[in-house]
């Protein structure tokens, strides 16, 4: 098997469609995530949420 999947992971608020109104990168994980990473010995979460109202510009071609 070749390739990759990419799953764009989504902020709490945006997978309830509480979206940033304007759009503004906003990262996807919360306190509860960076302390459930620190009680599992796992690095702190990182990267931007994957919604539309995440990204500031359109992608050009």
């Amino acid at each position: 098997m070749t390739g990759a999947i990419i799953c764009p992971t989504l902020c709490w608020p945006c997978q309830f469609g509480q979206h940033y109104t304007p759009p503004a990168p906003h990262p996807w994980a919360d306190d509860e995530d960076r302390a459930h990473a620190a009680a599992t010995d796992q690095p702190e979460p990182t990267g931007n949420c994957g919604c539309w109202c995440a990204k500031t510009a359109e992608p050009t071609a």
